[in-house]
């Protein structure tokens, strides 16, 4: 059921993923939780200065003592994030191309959907998800560990290559990086049919 949200708490996560600098709070015009959508959040970040130079930020709501990072296609801000009048963000910052990563962990999801996937399906969705957060080490950690390089998504087959070009046109990650995901894709799909 939808409610009103008048104050973001805003808190930047640290490389163990641990809230750092304490929790900034901003008044902001009333809304309604149904309007608070992931580009809604994003938009109020940047309008909030969060985002410093030549750098960018990944978003993470937290669920019990998880911090997912939220689907791209989530209508509203998830419910577990929103206390009385507030809704919660947590943040850590990026450097501009590509991912500062602290692990595989951070490209997992936790939804319903993949809960009812295969152990192979749900890997190769993480490898998707490293793919899209322009994150090199990760895709290389899951491609040794043998996830295929061809995965499919299932509604729409889309593959690794698909979502590094995709990310590219977006201008989401360089043009150099996306090479590399391409290189490194193509190395371990012959390794794959061996």
């Amino acid at each position: 059921m939808p409610r009103c949200v008048r104050m973001i708490e805003v808190a930047k996560l640290d490389p163990l993923m641990r809230p750092s600098f304490g929790v900034h709070t901003f008044p902001i015009t009333e809304v309604d939780t149904t309007v608070v959508t992931l580009r809604y959040v994003l938009v109020l970040l940047q309008e909030l200065g969060v985002e410093e130079s030549g750098t960018s930020f990944q978003l993470f709501y937290k669920h019990g003592e998880d911090y997912i990072i939220p689907d791209v296609n989530m209508a509203e801000w998830p419910e577990c994030s929103c206390e009385g009048d507030r809704f919660k963000v947590w943040y850590r910052l990026l450097p501009s191309g590509g991912c500062s990563c602290f692990g595989i962990h951070v490209h997992y999801r936790n939804d319903q959907r993949y809960k009812q996937m295969t152990p192979k399906q749900y890997k190769g969705y993480v490898l998707l998800q490293a793919v899209a957060d322009g994150c090199l080490d990760c895709m290389a950690t899951l491609l040794e560990e043998r996830v295929d390089p061809n995965f499919g998504s299932l509604n729409k087959n889309f593959t690794p290559v698909d979502w590094a070009r995709h990310q590219l046109s977006e201008g989401k990650i360089t043009q150099q990086l996306c090479d590399d995901m391409l290189a490194l894709l193509k190395r371990y799909e012959v390794v794959t049919r061996v």
